[in-house]
């Protein structure tokens, strides 16, 4: 631990270990291995305060390729460059001395031919003399590539980076952002934060959960800042229905056991009445009826029914005979039958088709002079293009159309030898030109 710098070492794999596993992050990991094995450049991943950079910079660690040896760093203000070259130098076994800098460190991993990959978190802390020292050690590399850097930031940055690439370092600076979580992913996040705050027991309603989606549209750094008030406020207003709703059963439930007591009361008198023994057995007696007023309260209890929809298969059978019912009883079950087998409605998701890219480069020749030169890709192989949020355009080899992402990621094991080794990944056509 020093002043400006945190951690390294694999000590970060047992430190965070994230509780989702986002598609689009997962996508991002299998297109970052491709970007520190094939090509020379340094890799940024942009996003907002507290919208999960530390989390996908753990998820990546436990995601990378073997060939990859990983050192994590946080970076802390202020930093200072000699404290990361102290530790980069100690964390993989490098000569460090008063003369020792960022150039002198690549060249001796370079002359090991094992690919080494930096992670910095926190990486706005960075001096710029820093970025720029790794920037030139990095295009000196040229064919001998076995440093990589890959910076993780707000944006902040931005401005840095653009400088550079708009100068003596274009073409090196690629730049990620960190995308959006579904719904689905959205809600097991929320859980995970709950627990981590100790407010699991709040367990919010479907329509609640629907509504916080929608306030923060997926944003990570929206629900860690909102999900506290979020769940605390959610506890209070779930007290009132329960008391409003307590309020409905006690007061009907009070008016019953009056009723009752007092329907006792007189039929308990009543029967001691007629108990007296009669006094004589000799005259007959004339007993002059009298039309007594009925002191028994009429109460009828309201009950409230809900039709319940359950999900229920197209296909099954809910008709079951019934004999020796009244018309009522098959009126009332026939009403039941139809909301039960009303059919419930689903999303419609929009159909995506899939191909597998097996290399990527920004220069359009290259790719050209590879697939001639490649007998298992020339007849098969296309060459696609597309355009990076920096307007650069890539150009890209793909294999093969799929329906779905498993039936692609399955035909990846299919593929020779020669090109499983390019670490082929899978990605959406529709993001292809």
């Amino acid at each position: 631990m020093h002043d400006g710098l945190w951690g390294s070492e694999m000590v970060s794999r047992i430190q965070s270990q994230p509780g989702i596993k986002p598609a689009s992050w997962m996508s991002q990991i299998e297109f970052i291995n491709h970007l520190i094995l094939f090509n020379n450049m340094i890799i940024t991943v942009l996003a907002e305060q507290y919208g999960g950079k530390t989390t996908l910079a753990s998820l990546m660690l436990e995601h990378l390729d073997e060939q990859i040896k990983p050192m994590l760093i946080t970076a802390r203000a202020p930093c200072n460059r000699e404290l990361i070259i102290d530790e980069i130098a100690t964390r993989f076994h490098l000569k460090n001395d008063e003369h020792t800098d960022i150039s002198s460190l690549v060249a001796q991993i370079n002359e090991r031919r094992s690919h080494v990959l930096l992670i910095i978190d926190d990486a706005q802390h960075l001096p710029e003399v820093f970025i720029k020292e790794v920037l030139l050690a990095i295009k000196n590399q040229e064919c001998f590539n076995y440093f990589h850097i890959c910076l993780f930031a707000d944006y902040s940055l931005v401005g840095t980076l653009n400088g550079f690439a708009a100068s003596f370092f274009k073409g090196l600076i690629h730049i990620l952002d960190l995308g959006k979580l579904t719904a689905s992913e959205a809600l097991d996040y929320t859980k995970i934060r709950a627990k981590q705050l100790r407010l699991d027991a709040i367990v919010p309603s479907e329509k609640q959960l629907k509504q916080f989606y929608q306030t923060t549209d997926g944003s990570i750094a929206r629900i860690n800042t909102l999900i506290e008030s979020f769940l605390l406020n959610t506890t209070s207003t779930s007290k009132e229905p329960l008391i409003n709703t307590i309020k409905k059963i006690a007061i009907p439930i009070g008016s019953a056991l009056g009723a009752g007591l007092i329907c006792l009361f007189f039929v308990k008198n009543l029967i001691n009445e007629s108990s007296i023994p009669e006094t004589t057995l000799q005259h007959e007696v004339a007993v002059k009826t009298e039309s007594m007023p009925s002191f028994i309260a009429h109460w009828q209890q309201q009950a409230t029914h809900e039709i319940i929809e359950h999900k229920l298969a197209i296909n099954q059978n809910l008709d079951s005979p019934l004999e020796n019912k009244t018309v009522i009883a098959e009126a009332t079950r026939a009403q039941v039958k139809e909301e039960l087998n009303r059919p419930q409605t689903s999303p419609v998701e929009e159909e995506k088709r899939y191909t597998v890219q097996l290399v990527a480069s920004p220069d359009k020749r290259d790719m050209e002079r590879y697939l001639k030169s490649n007998k298992l890709l020339y007849a098969n192989a296309r060459l696609s293009h597309y355009l990076e949020k920096n307007k650069e355009v890539w150009y890209v080899l793909t294999i093969g159309e799929f329906s779905n992402m498993s039936e692609a990621q399955q035909s990846i094991a299919r593929l020779p030898p020669p090109l499983r080794k390019l670490n082929p990944w899978v990605r959406p056509i529709s993001s292809l030109g």
